[in-house]
Protein backbone atom coordinates (compact mmCIF):
# COMPACT_ATOMS: atom_id res chain seq x y z
CA UNK A 1 0.00 0.00 0.00
CA UNK A 2 1.13 3.24 -0.87
CA UNK A 3 -0.62 5.16 1.99
CA UNK A 4 0.59 9.25 1.07
CA UNK A 5 2.38 11.47 -1.21
CA UNK A 6 5.81 11.13 0.37
CA UNK A 7 6.02 7.33 -0.35
CA UNK A 8 6.77 5.85 -3.74
CA UNK A 9 7.02 2.09 -4.35
CA UNK A 10 8.44 -0.37 -6.91
CA UNK A 11 9.08 -3.71 -7.58
CA UNK A 12 11.66 -4.28 -10.74
CA UNK A 13 13.94 -6.46 -12.47
CA UNK A 14 18.02 -5.07 -13.72
CA UNK A 15 19.67 -8.41 -14.45
CA UNK A 16 16.93 -9.66 -17.39
CA UNK A 17 17.05 -6.15 -19.43
CA UNK A 18 20.42 -4.19 -18.14
CA UNK A 19 21.62 -3.16 -21.93
CA UNK A 20 19.21 -4.66 -24.07
CA UNK A 21 18.45 -2.20 -26.94
CA UNK A 22 14.90 -0.43 -26.37
CA UNK A 23 14.33 -0.49 -30.22
CA UNK A 24 13.69 -4.43 -29.77
CA UNK A 25 10.59 -3.86 -27.29
CA UNK A 26 7.87 -5.14 -29.06
CA UNK A 27 5.15 -6.11 -26.01
CA UNK A 28 4.76 -4.33 -22.67
CA UNK A 29 2.02 -4.47 -20.29
CA UNK A 30 -0.05 -5.99 -17.48
CA UNK A 31 -3.33 -6.91 -15.66
CA UNK A 32 -4.05 -4.51 -13.04
CA UNK A 33 -6.54 -5.10 -10.37
CA UNK A 34 -8.12 -1.73 -8.93
CA UNK A 35 -10.73 -0.58 -6.18
CA UNK A 36 -13.59 2.03 -6.38
CA UNK A 37 -12.14 3.69 -3.39
CA UNK A 38 -8.49 3.85 -6.14
CA UNK A 39 -10.89 5.99 -8.38
CA UNK A 40 -12.51 7.75 -6.58
CA UNK A 41 -9.17 9.71 -5.34
CA UNK A 42 -7.54 10.26 -8.88
CA UNK A 43 -8.38 9.32 -12.22
CA UNK A 44 -6.02 7.62 -13.16
CA UNK A 45 -5.21 6.43 -10.28
CA UNK A 46 -3.22 3.43 -11.54
CA UNK A 47 0.52 1.83 -10.84
CA UNK A 48 2.71 1.99 -14.06
CA UNK A 49 5.82 0.56 -15.97
CA UNK A 50 8.95 2.20 -15.46
CA UNK A 51 12.12 1.90 -17.82
CA UNK A 52 15.31 3.06 -16.73
CA UNK A 53 17.24 4.37 -19.75
CA UNK A 54 20.78 5.07 -21.06
CA UNK A 55 18.74 7.74 -23.64
CA UNK A 56 21.96 8.15 -26.21
CA UNK A 57 20.05 11.00 -27.78
CA UNK A 58 22.63 13.26 -30.13
CA UNK A 59 20.54 16.29 -28.51
CA UNK A 60 21.48 15.89 -24.71
CA UNK A 61 24.47 14.30 -23.14
CA UNK A 62 22.42 12.73 -20.28
CA UNK A 63 22.88 9.23 -19.76
CA UNK A 64 19.68 8.39 -17.45
CA UNK A 65 16.21 8.96 -17.75
CA UNK A 66 12.78 6.59 -16.39
CA UNK A 67 10.42 6.23 -19.22
CA UNK A 68 6.97 6.44 -17.65
CA UNK A 69 4.01 4.49 -18.68
CA UNK A 70 1.24 5.48 -17.10
CA UNK A 71 -2.05 3.37 -18.18
CA UNK A 72 -5.76 4.89 -18.57
CA UNK A 73 -8.19 3.94 -15.16
CA UNK A 74 -8.97 0.37 -15.60
CA UNK A 75 -12.80 -0.36 -14.61
CA UNK A 76 -13.25 -0.89 -10.49
CA UNK A 77 -13.64 -4.21 -8.51
CA UNK A 78 -12.19 -6.24 -11.08
CA UNK A 79 -9.03 -7.83 -12.86
CA UNK A 80 -8.74 -5.47 -15.80
CA UNK A 81 -7.92 -7.62 -19.14
CA UNK A 82 -4.33 -7.03 -20.74
CA UNK A 83 -3.16 -3.62 -20.60
CA UNK A 84 -1.49 -3.03 -23.60
CA UNK A 85 0.99 0.24 -23.78
CA UNK A 86 2.28 -0.25 -26.99
CA UNK A 87 -0.96 0.68 -28.42
CA UNK A 88 -2.53 2.93 -25.68
CA UNK A 89 -3.36 6.49 -26.93
CA UNK A 90 -1.49 9.41 -25.42
CA UNK A 91 -3.80 11.88 -23.73
CA UNK A 92 -2.84 14.85 -21.86
CA UNK A 93 -5.02 14.05 -18.65
CA UNK A 94 -2.13 11.44 -18.02
CA UNK A 95 -2.12 8.31 -19.82
CA UNK A 96 0.55 7.55 -22.31
CA UNK A 97 4.98 7.73 -21.95
CA UNK A 98 6.96 10.41 -20.44
CA UNK A 99 10.74 10.83 -20.39
CA UNK A 100 11.88 12.33 -17.35
CA UNK A 101 14.98 14.93 -17.16
CA UNK A 102 16.77 16.46 -20.15
CA UNK A 103 15.84 13.30 -22.69
CA UNK A 104 11.87 14.48 -21.54
CA UNK A 105 12.69 18.02 -22.54
CA UNK A 106 14.65 16.76 -26.12
CA UNK A 107 12.28 14.57 -27.07
CA UNK A 108 8.58 16.23 -25.56
CA UNK A 109 7.52 13.35 -24.73
CA UNK A 110 6.92 14.92 -20.81
CA UNK A 111 4.09 13.98 -18.27
CA UNK A 112 2.43 17.44 -19.25
CA UNK A 113 2.67 16.38 -23.19
CA UNK A 114 2.96 12.69 -23.23
CA UNK A 115 3.58 10.74 -26.17
CA UNK A 116 2.38 7.04 -27.69
CA UNK A 117 5.07 3.91 -27.41
CA UNK A 118 5.73 4.18 -31.09
CA UNK A 119 6.50 8.47 -30.82
CA UNK A 120 8.43 7.58 -28.13
CA UNK A 121 10.44 5.41 -30.32
CA UNK A 122 10.88 7.91 -32.88
CA UNK A 123 11.89 10.28 -30.83
CA UNK A 124 14.78 8.12 -29.22
CA UNK A 125 15.90 6.99 -32.37
CA UNK A 126 17.64 10.39 -33.00
CA UNK A 127 20.79 8.92 -35.15
CA UNK A 128 22.69 8.92 -31.89
CA UNK A 129 23.26 5.66 -30.18
CA UNK A 130 20.56 3.49 -29.47
CA UNK A 131 18.79 3.45 -26.27
CA UNK A 132 19.90 1.28 -23.75
CA UNK A 133 17.80 -0.22 -21.10
CA UNK A 134 19.18 -0.52 -17.69
CA UNK A 135 16.02 -1.97 -16.13
CA UNK A 136 12.43 -2.47 -15.70
CA UNK A 137 9.75 -1.80 -12.94
CA UNK A 138 6.42 -1.85 -12.00
CA UNK A 139 6.03 1.54 -9.85
CA UNK A 140 3.57 3.69 -8.19
CA UNK A 141 4.07 6.92 -7.79
CA UNK A 142 3.59 9.69 -5.07
CA UNK A 143 0.38 11.30 -6.35
CA UNK A 144 -2.93 9.07 -4.91
CA UNK A 145 -2.72 6.17 -2.65
CA UNK A 146 -3.35 2.89 -4.24
CA UNK A 147 -4.47 -0.37 -2.61
CA UNK A 148 -4.99 -3.40 -5.36
CA UNK A 149 -2.66 -5.65 -7.10
CA UNK A 150 -0.77 -6.01 -10.41
CA UNK A 151 0.05 -9.26 -12.32
CA UNK A 152 1.67 -10.64 -15.81
CA UNK A 153 3.77 -7.87 -16.18
CA UNK A 154 4.57 -8.54 -19.91
CA UNK A 155 7.92 -7.43 -21.76
CA UNK A 156 8.54 -9.08 -25.09
CA UNK A 157 11.41 -8.25 -27.72
CA UNK A 158 14.44 -7.92 -25.98
CA UNK A 159 16.42 -11.01 -27.09
CA UNK A 160 15.06 -13.07 -23.89
CA UNK A 161 12.08 -14.17 -25.57
CA UNK A 162 8.62 -12.62 -24.15
CA UNK A 163 8.46 -12.90 -20.67
CA UNK A 164 5.49 -12.58 -18.59
CA UNK A 165 6.25 -11.85 -14.79
CA UNK A 166 3.44 -13.53 -12.50
CA UNK A 167 3.81 -11.91 -8.94
CA UNK A 168 2.77 -14.76 -6.53
CA UNK A 169 2.27 -15.32 -2.56
CA UNK A 170 6.23 -16.96 -2.59
CA UNK A 171 7.59 -15.27 -5.04
CA UNK A 172 7.89 -13.89 -8.40
CA UNK A 173 7.24 -16.89 -11.11
CA UNK A 174 8.81 -16.29 -15.19
CA UNK A 175 7.36 -17.91 -18.02
CA UNK A 176 6.23 -17.08 -21.30
CA UNK A 177 3.05 -15.78 -22.49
Amino acid sequence: MVEDNTEKAAFGNQVDFAGKGFNGINQLGFQVFTTGENTAKGNPNMPGIAIEVDPNLAATPSNFSTLNYLPPQSPSNQWSGYIDATTTPASPSGTGFFLTGAAGTATGCTLADPCTFSEVKDELDDDGEETRVLSVAVTKGRDFEFQGAVDGLRVGGLGNGDQVFNFEPLGTATGAP
